[in-house]
């Protein structure tokens, strides 16, 4: 990994095009969630250039789902079934490295259970040019605005709960954690700080991954809402 200083990275500028991004989504035996998100993605517009959707070892009709899906994505889908449950963390260690590979120059990984809002690789687009790693805001299943602790106390190791939820006119606030429901990172950023570490299993490697993106650029949380749990979107 290149030593590079954060004030060097905070001064490059980086390009977007949907086609030259992908969708990272890690699934356990939840096809029914993940039917829903995949029927959302079809509305994306615009739409990504691949879709990774990793399987850890699940015993349902996952892999049935996905196949239902394929031929009516504008993305190209590759589909991986894990031969074990490596967790979250894994199945993100597994996917990010996926879509590398693919030479995808931005990464948006998501859990299966969300639904992505029609607009919202567009909106997190806008913002590509001034930031490295991006985390957009999500509708509650209630329909209420979901709060990202998108702060971390680097002493005592955890979130920083009365961190403001406002926005300025800026229209975004630097974090210095992550949460890979949602966390739209640059290529650049994975080659610097590595892929995530699948020895967590399920907790904090995003937070953890979050932290080191801080380390080495300027990782925000934006005003756009982007994601919706799947609550709110059934009832509009």
């Amino acid at each position: 990994m290149k030593d590079d200083s954060r004030d060097q990275a905070m001064t490059e500028k980086t390009s977007f095009a949907p086609s030259d991004t992908a969708i990272v989504i890690v699934t356990y035996n939840r096809s029914h969630l993940l039917d829903r998100l995949l029927t959302s993605i079809q509305t994306m517009d615009p739409a990504p250039g691949h879709l990774v959707i990793i399987d850890n070892a699940s015993a349902d009709d996952t892999h049935e789902i996905v196949q239902k899906h394929a031929d009516n994505l504008d993305s190209e889908v590759v589909y991986e079934k894990l031969p074990t449950n490596t967790g979250g963390a894994g199945g993100f260690h597994t996917g990010v490295k996926k879509a590398y590979e693919l030479g995808a120059s931005w990464i948006w990984m998501m859990d299966d259970d969300v639904e992505v809002i029609s607009d919202g690789l567009g909106k997190m687009g806008k913002w590509a040019e001034r930031f490295q790693v991006i985390q957009g805001r999500r509708y509650d299943y209630d329909g209420s605005e979901f709060y990202w602790q998108y702060r971390i106390s680097d002493r005592l190791a955890i979130p920083i709960p009365f961190a403001p939820s406002d926005f300025d006119a800026t229209g975004y606030r630097e974090m210095n954690s992550g949460c890979f429901e949602g966390m739209f990172i640059h290529r650049d950023v994975v080659r610097r700080i590595g892929l995530p570490d699948p020895r967590f299993f399920i907790y904090w490697d995003d937070q953890l991954y979050g932290w080191l993106a801080s380390r080495v650029t300027t990782a925000v949380i934006v005003n756009e809402f982007v994601l919706a749990a799947y609550a709110r979107h059934q009832a509009t």
